[in-house]
Parts: C-alpha cells; sequence; structure tokens
C-alpha cells in the first residue's frame, strides 16, 4: 500500500515520510484528473528540497493540520484530512494561491511511487498494414533500447478487405489482428476485448503508443509516478486518449466497446476513469512542432513534436502518399 503520513498529522507521522519524494498535485472534485504541480522531499528538521515547483521552503504540523510554507513563510498548501483509493491513501486540503470552484478545488499529497517499480509493463502498438513495414521497426529498437523485451511488445492492426497480412516484423514482437480499424485506438479496443483476457496475466500497466512514435534518449520510467494507482496516466494533460499509460485491469472493465465510433473513443474512456493523471512536470502540448522532415525515408514530410517531460517523440501530419508514412 501506498501511505502517505497517517491523519491527524504530526511531526512525528510527518517525519516517518522525511526522505521520500512527494507529490503535490490538483484535483477538482469529484473529476478524475490529478495534476501533479510539486515533488518534493521533505527533512526531518522541517526543511523541503524541491525538484519541480514554486519554491516551498519548509513543512510545519499545528494542530494536527500538515503546512507546506514558501521562503516569505507563508502557508501555500494547507492539509486537514486523508482518503484512499484503491489502496493508496494521500492527504487532501487545499492551495491558498488559487482560488475555489465553488470549493471544489483540492489540493493531494501523495507518496511518489515510480512505473519501474510495477510487476509487469508491456507495449501495446496501433498500427495500420499500409505502412507498418516502415514505421515498426524504429519504434521497437527504440523500445528494446530501454529494456523492454521483444516478447513484452505486440503490435494490433485491423484486417482489411484486399490488404496483405504478411508483414516484415521485428525479431520477437508479435501481430495480432482485429476485425476493428479505431485508427489509433485499434490497440486498446482488442486489449478490452473480454476474448482477449490472457493478454493481461501478470501485466499491472500498458504502455499504448501509435506506431508513428519513438522513444529518445530522455525516456525512463523511473519519472513516471504511479502513486495513487491511476487508471490512465496522460502523456500531457490534453493529449488523446489513444496514447498513455493504462492499468490492465482499467482496460479489462472497459469491455467489448468496440462499437463505438473512433471519434467517440476518447470522452468515452476518459469518462470511465476514477482516477487519471499526467506525467508529473509536463507541459500541456510537449514542446510544440520541433521540426518538419522526411523521418522514415519515403518522400513524405511529417511534423515531429516532442513530450519533452517523457522522452518521446510523435511524427504526424503527413498526407498519405501511394500508401506510404
Amino acid at each position: 500500500m501506498n501511505r502517505f503520513a497517517g491523519f491527524p498529522y504530526t511531526d512525528a507521522t510527518i517525519r516517518e515520510i522525511a526522505g521520500l519524494q512527494m507529490v503535490v498535485a490538483r484535483h477538482v472534485h469529484p473529476g478524475s484528473m490529478i495534476e501533479p504541480i510539486e515533488m518534493l522531499t521533505l527533512g526531518m528538521d522541517g526543511s523541503v528540497k524541491q525538484a519541480v515547483g514554486i519554491g516551498i521552503a519548509r513543512w510545519r504540523t499545528d494542530g494536527g493540520i500538515f503546512e507546506l510554507l514558501d521562503h516569505r513563510d507563508s502557508v501555500v498548501y494547507r492539509f486537514d484530512g486523508s482518503e484512499v483509493f484503491k489502496s493508496g491513501q494521500y492527504g487532501i486540503g487545499e492551495c491558498l494561491r488559487e482560488g475555489s470552484l465553488s470549493g471544489h478545488v483540492r489540493a493531494v499529497a501523495y507518496l511518489f511511487k515510480s512505473m519501474s517499480e510495477q510487476k509487469r509493463v508491456k507495449v501495446a502498438i496501433s498500427t495500420h498494414p499500409d505502412y507498418l513495414d516502415v514505421t515498426l521497426k524504429p519504434l521497437c529498437r527504440s523500445l528494446t533500447r530501454h529494456g523492454f523485451e521483444p516478447s513484452d511488445i505486440m503490435c494490433v492492426a485491423p484486417v482489411l478487405k484486399g490488404k496483405s497480412n504478411n508483414h516484415d516484423m521485428p525479431d520477437g514482437v508479435e501481430l495480432h489482428l482485429s476485425q476493428y480499424d479505431k485508427i489509433g485506438f485499434t490497440a486498446l479496443l482488442y486489449l478490452a476485448e473480454p476474448l482477449n483476457a490472457q493478454l493481461h496475466e501478470d501485466v499491472d500497466y500498458w504502455m499504448l503508443l501509435n506506431d508513428t512514435t519513438e522513444l529518445t534518449s530522455e525516456f525512463s520510467m523511473d519519472k513516471i509516478d504511479v502513486g495513487l494507482n491511476y487508471d490512465i496516466i496522460r502523456f500531457t494533460k490534453n493529449c488523446r486518449l489513444d496514447m498513455g499509460f493504462y492499468s490492465s485491469n482499467f482496460i479489462q472493465s472497459l469491455g467489448d466497446i468496440s462499437n463505438v465510433r473512433a471519434d467517440h473513443l476518447d470522452s468515452l474512456i476518459g469518462s470511465k476513469a476514477q482516477r487519471e493523471c499526467c506525467v508529473a512536470g509536463a507541459s500541456n502540448k510537449g514542446t510544440g512542432v520541433l521540426a518538419t522532415k522526411d523521418v522514415y525515408g519515403t518522400g513524405n514530410k511529417r511534423d515531429v513534436t516532442l513530450f519533452r517531460d517523457l522522452g518521446i517523440k510523435k511524427y504526424s501530419g503527413v498526407v498519405m502518399n501511394g500508401g506510404k508514412p
């Protein structure tokens, strides 16, 4: 269990989590989105070491309340309660610098837990028979460079009339064929089908990717936070849900959603999540378009967008030309 300090808060209970990385996040209750704002490490002496955030200098407790103060000794966050979600305990309170929306904006404090501590994380890639022979090899190479075994990478492509099902796959990577073409959501729908429940055995999280992505040298599972056992971890706050980290249990809870139109899947899936977040420190839209270039050597240029805090590049924006990406 990921257990935050016990409530009511005292110097003794807060010192029990001293030296551990703590996340402070924004939550508009009763919505599902948790937005990480601060990443801190508390000192035994009341000091605070900050990795991400706006200048928290020290902590204190007073009458059962836990407070975080800035360099001017003004209280920024005040926590006066706690809750439990999926065996994860967290503190709840308020940010005194932020105006409340009808009293529903809450501050949430919990202990950081790295994705690399999970039992098993696998990768599911949505692809298409027209261009998977070109796009998959560079993506799979980048995945294996970061420690993913080929057996932990699966690709899902729709079966389309007149399209070949024989492809030159990267060694050890399996291609699964689906009867549904849901563009970026093809892999997610395949995993959600009850008949494919065996794919989830011993899997905690799935990283869902489009085939036109690639991991950079900055990618690390260590900085992906799963401290509250999230259903979904988005790459950025407003990132489409055809990519991201998904709890295996959450995917299975979706059931058969194959009859939902592709353009409605994003809102449907988001509405079913009880707790979701974006990668801690992630900017709202990555860094925008870094360049426009012929990524795959096919004569077509794509916009290159970087999810900076995650270390993933997305190649998009090209008009298909003769089935080439």
